[in-house]
C-alpha cells in the first residue's frame, strides 16, 4: 500500500491532473473577468467567426473586432452551451492556469536540486512566487487567453532548457516542437511576438552549446512558421481578402490598407517616454501602485523592482570578481534563462508596458527571486537573523500581491432584479423584435449584439460612432472616431442601414471612467421618436437601449428603467 501511494504520488500524470483540478477550483471561485474586453471584442469575435459574419456587421467590436478570434472560441461555445452554469465554465477557462502551474512544477526541477534543503526551499519560494504574480494570478479563468499562450511559451522554454542542457540529443524534434509552440502562440495573439524573439534571440545566442546549430536553429524557425500559420493563417487570409492587410489592423505602413490610415497602430500609453523611464522602468512600474491599463486599478506586484535590483547586484559582484582577476563560473542555464527574460523584458516594455501580456516574464523572475533568497544567506549568525526578517518582509509582500490589489472585474450581482437565476450573459429587461437594425454608439457593446443575434440571426448591427481610437502616425497621437471619417466604411454603414427592412433599435454605452462618453440623448438624431431604457445585465452598469415608441411595450419587458421619452409635442 506505501509503495502504491508513492507511485501514485510520483506519477506525473496524477499531478498534472492535480493541477489541472487546482486551477480549475482556483477559477471557479475566484470568478476573475476582463469585463470590459470580454464586452468589447473577445465574446464579439468568436460569435462573429463561428456564424460566418465576419465583418457583415460594420465594426461592431471597433479595431479589436479584426484581431484572430481562434483563442476566443472554447469560450463562445462554452456559453451557448453551459451559460446557465458560469460556475461550470469558470472551471474550465481555469484548466490553462492549472496546465501553467505544472509546467512550472516540471521546470523548478531542471533549476533547483531537489535533494538540498536550500533547493526544496528554493522550489517551494520559487511556486509561491510564480503562482501569485499580478499578471498570472490576476487572469486566472479570464478571457484575455493570457494564461493559454503562456503555458504554450512556457512548454516551449522548458523543452529547450531540458534540451540543451540536459539531454543534449541534438535531436530537431525538440527545436521543431518548441518552436511550433511559440509559433502557436503568436498565431493566436501576435503580442506573443515578444517570447518568439525573446527565445530566438537567446536560442542564437547560446548557438555555441547546440549539436547541429545550424541544422536545429533551421528546424526552430520551420516550427514557428508553420505554429504560426497553422492558427493564423486562415485569419490572415480573410484579412488580406476583406482589406488588403494580412495583419489588419496592424503593420498598415507596409500594406497601406484603405481602410485604415497609412502608418502603424501602436498603443503607446504604458511605454515609457525618456531614456531615463527605460532605465529606472522597473522602479516605476512597480511604484506605480495604480495601472492605467486597468482603469486606474490597484496593484501592488514589486517583482520587477526586487529583481532590477538582484540584476545590479550580480553585475557588481562580476565587476568585482573581474577586477580581483578572479575566474567566473558560470552556469549556464542560469545564463539562458536570465538573458532570455531581459531580452523579453525589453521588447514588452518597448512595444506594450501592458501588464497583462507579462506572464512569462513574471514567472522567470520568480526563479530568479527565489534563487536569489536561498543563495545569498550569510554566515553570521546576526547577519542570518537580519537576512530571514528580510526574506520573510520580501516573501509577505510578494506572496500578498493578489490579497493587496485589484482584480480586473467580475460579473455584476443581478440579486437586486427580479430574475436572480445565475447566469454567465444575462440580460433580463428586453426582447429583441425579429429583423432588427441595432445601431451602437460608443464601445464597449459588441457582446450585447452577440448575445441578442445567437437567439436571433436576422437581427443586424451596425456601428455609428466609436469614441477614443488612438491612432499613432509619425510620433503624432490623435484621437478621434477615425471610422466615421473614413468613405469606405461610411459607404458601409450607409448601404446596411439603406436596404433595411426592420425596426431600428439604439445600443448605448457611457462609460465610467474620467473620460467617459456624457450622453445627451435629445441630441442624437437617431433617438427622436424613441423611448430608452437601462439595461439591466450582468456585464456593465452603463448600457441603454432605444426602440421607437410604437414598438416600445413590446422591446422593454418593465417600465421602471425608463430613462428618456423622446417628446414628438416639442
Amino acid at each position: 500500500m506505501k509503495n502504491f501511494i508513492v507511485n501514485l504520488a510520483t506519477n506525473q500524470k496524477v499531478i498534472c491532473l492535480l493541477f489541472l483540478l487546482g486551477g480549475g477550483l482556483l477559477s471557479c471561485g475566484l470568478r476573475y473577468e476582463i469585463i470590459w474586453d470580454f464586452v468589447n471584442y473577445h465574446y464579439y469575435n468568436a460569435w462573429a467567426l463561428v456564424n460566418h459574419r465576419v465583418n457583415d456587421d460594420v465594426l461592431m467590436a471597433g479595431l479589436n473586432g479584426f484581431f484572430n478570434p481562434l483563442p476566443d472560441v472554447p469560450l463562445y461555445y462554452l456559453i451557448k452551451y453551459f451559460n446557465d452554469f458560469p460556475a461550470l465554465i469558470s472551471f474550465l477557462q481555469g484548466l490553462w492556469f492549472g496546465a501553467l502551474m505544472y509546467v512550472v512544477f516540471r521546470l523548478e526541477f531542471l533549476f533547483f536540486d531537489k535533494n538540498s534543503l536550500s533547493g526544496k526551499i528554493a522550489l517551494g519560494l520559487c511556486f509561491l512566487i510564480a503562482l501569485t504574480g499580478s499578471a498570472t494570478f490576476l487572469q486566472i479563468g479570464i478571457s484575455s487567453n493570457e494564461v493559454m499562450l503562456a503555458f504554450l511559451q512556457l512548454s516551449a522554454f522548458y523543452i529547450l532548457i531540458n534540451e540543451i542542457f540536459y539531454k543534449q540529443s541534438g535531436k530537431k524534434s525538440s527545436f521543431f516542437l518548441s518552436g511550433c509552440l511559440l509559433g502557436a502562440a503568436m498565431g493566436l495573439k501576435l503580442t506573443a511576438v515578444i517570447y518568439c524573439f525573446g527565445c530566438g534571440v537567446t536560442l542564437l545566442c547560446f548557438s555555441k552549446k547546440l549539436k547541429h546549430p545550424v541544422q536545429n536553429l533551421f528546424w526552430f524557425a520551420l516550427g514557428g512558421m508553420l505554429g504560426f500559420l497553422c492558427f493564423s493563417g486562415f485569419w490572415m487570409w480573410k484579412m488580406w481578402t476583406e482589406f488588403q492587410n494580412p495583419f489588419f489592423p496592424f503593420a498598415n505602413a507596409v500594406f497601406e490598407s484603405p481602410f485604415l490610415p497609412i502608418g502603424n497602430f501602436f498603443d503607446r500609453n504604458f511605454t515609457p517616454q525618456s531614456w531615463f523611464d527605460v532605465l529606472l522602468w522597473p522602479i516605476i512600474i512597480s511604484l506605480s501602485l495604480y495601472r492605467q491599463e486597468g482603469s486606474e486599478m490597484f496593484v501592488a506586484d514589486f517583482r520587477s523592482l526586487i529583481v532590477y535590483l538582484i540584476f545590479w547586484y550580480f553585475i557588481a559582484k562580476l565587476v568585482y570578481i573581474k577586477i580581483k582577476h578572479k575566474k567566473v563560473n558560470f552556469d549556464y542555464k542560469w545564463v539562458f534563462l536570465s538573458l532570455c527574460l531581459l531580452v523579453c523584458y525589453a521588447v514588452w516594455m518597448y512595444f506594450f508596458s501592458i501588464v497583462r501580456y507579462f506572464i512569462l516574464p513574471e514567472i522567470l523572475c520568480a526563479f530568479i527571486i527565489a534563487r536569489a533568497l536561498t543563495s545569498l544567506k550569510p554566515s553570521s549568525f546576526f547577519g542570518q537573523a537580519l537576512y530571514f526578517s528580510f526574506c520573510g518582509i520580501v516573501l509577505f509582500i510578494l506572496l500578498s500581491t493578489p490579497y493587496f490589489s485589484e482584480n480586473w472585474g467580475r460579473h455584476l450581482n443581478l440579486q437586486n432584479f427580479e430574475n436572480k437565476n445565475d447566469a454567465y450573459i444575462k440580460v433580463e429587461n428586453v426582447v429583441i423584435p425579429d429583423h432588427a437594425l441595432i445601431k451602437t454608439y460608443n464601445y464597449p457593446t459588441s457582446a450585447l449584439f452577440a448575445y441578442w443575434a445567437d437567439k436571433n440571426p436576422s437581427v443586424r448591427g451596425v456601428n455609428i460612432f466609436q469614441q477614443l481610437y488612438a491612432f499613432t502616425q509619425n510620433n503624432n497621437i490623435t484621437e478621434k472616431d477615425y471610422f466615421s471619417t473614413n468613405s469606405l466604411w461610411q459607404n458601409k454603414r450607409e448601404q446596411i442601414i439603406k436596404n433595411h427592412q426592420g425596426p431600428v433599435l439604439l445600443l448605448l454605452a457611457t462609460g465610467f471612467q474620467k473620460n467617459s462618453w456624457k450622453i445627451d440623448f435629445p441630441t442624437i438624431p437617431d433617438t427622436k421618436g424613441m423611448r430608452c431604457h437601462l439595461l439591466v445585465n450582468n456585464l456593465l452598469p452603463f448600457f441603454s437601449l432605444c426602440a421607437p415608441k410604437e414598438i416600445a411595450d413590446q422591446v422593454f419587458v418593465n417600465d421602471k428603467y425608463k430613462i428618456y421619452e423622446d417628446d414628438d409635442t416639442k
